[in-house]
């Protein structure tokens, strides 16, 4: 016959039973929890972005947003972060990106420079760090230049403040310039070392010039408020005065995406946002990808919505409401876009 055991003993007894239940359950869930985030990193390394297929007769050209990389401890190598960009990068005859410089290191910058040329990005406008100095911007420009003259100048020739760079694909001529609204109070004035300040004065006559001996004038221009989706004033006159002397495309360098305007058969892409960021707001690891398919006297403008998250870049189109939320973006009435798989496409003849 079996002791009978107090109301304490009873309570110690049971106590001890749930304990090791509760220890198991605790270990069950660890694993899950361990399988679910290696599962979860594992499907969220980037997925392949695909856009438009090169062709003989037509010319495809690809704008990408801000490329901010962390100064140390960068978890991915710069070329596994483009990985997912190859087949879109490798069917494009032009692609062009803004990158972000960093303040104290240009040894790591002229690094990621060759990497990003080296994955087909063959257009590169740079920003500039607060604390950079123009000593180091001098160091890089030289350093380029003297391995591939057409990446960031104009035929090898280094100026500061007067970078242009020079193509030639599918018999076009392409020329691509770079400004920094270094007036405003939100643009900071070091900006000025890696591209030509947006006064009127010096703007004007340049992309005029430019027009009389290029079939197509790219502008990229840093500007606007920060973190603001909504297009300033003072943006909207700059694009227009561009256009007005006459620049084909503008890509406006911001944190975030703003609208899409046609202006006189020109586009002005206000801003495409981060390709990459190390912020944590969200709405800072957003941008858009466009590509401009020209053939004979159409043209064809896609926009793909890609987010960076973890490190490695993905479609951004996964849901009717992000669909929705991305449009928003975009949308303005000088242009009509159909949304066709996550992306939305405009077609017009010039």
């Amino acid at each position: 016959m079996s002791k009978k055991l107090t109301i304490g003993e009873q309570i110690l007894k049971k106590s001890k039973k749930h304990k090791k239940q509760t220890s198991k359950h605790i270990v069950i869930l660890l694993v899950i929890l361990v399988c679910f985030m290696i599962f979860g990193n594992y499907i969220y390394k980037g997925k392949n972005i695909f856009g438009s297929l090169k062709e003989d007769d037509k010319l495809v050209v690809t704008y990408l947003g801000n490329i901010n990389l962390a100064e140390k401890g960068q978890k991915e190598s710069l070329s596994k972060i483009l990985s997912p960009l190859k087949n879109l990068t490798n069917n494009s005859n032009y692609t062009s990106a803004n990158l972000k410089l960093s303040s104290s290191n240009p040894e790591k910058d002229i690094k990621d420079i060759k990497t990003l040329s080296n994955n087909n990005i063959n257009s590169l406008t740079l920003g500039n760090s607060n604390n950079m100095n123009f000593k180091n911007t001098q160091s890089i420009f030289k350093s380029i230049d003297q391995s591939n003259p057409n990446l960031l100048s104009d035929e090898g020739i280094n100026i500061i403040n007067n970078n242009i760079s020079k193509q030639f694909h599918q018999g076009k001529e392409i020329a691509t310039v770079s400004f920094s609204d270094t007036s405003s109070k939100f643009i900071d004035a070091s900006e000025n070392n890696t591209s030509i300040k947006l006064n009127p004065k010096t703007f004007i006559p340049l992309i005029k010039d430019l027009d009389k001996n290029n079939d197509l004038v790219i502008v990229r221009v840093n500007w606007g408020v920060p973190d603001e989706r909504t297009v300033s004033e003072r943006q909207r006159e700059y694009a227009h005065a561009l256009v007005d002397a006459g620049a084909d495309v503008i890509i406006g360098n911001n944190n975030v995406i703003q609208k899409i305007e046609s202006y006189k058969d020109s586009h002005i892409f206000y801003s495409l946002g981060n390709l990459t960021s190390q912020d944590f707001l969200s709405k800072n690891n957003e941008s858009i990808i466009v590509q401009q398919e020209i053939e004979n006297e159409k043209l064809k403008t896609k926009v793909i919505p890609v987010n960076f998250k973890g490190g490695y870049l993905s479609n951004n189109n996964d849901n009717i409401i992000k669909n929705n939320q991305m449009l928003n973006y975009i949308k303005d009435s000088s242009m009509d876009w159909t949304t066709k798989k996550g992306e939305f496409i405009n077609e017009t003849s010039k």
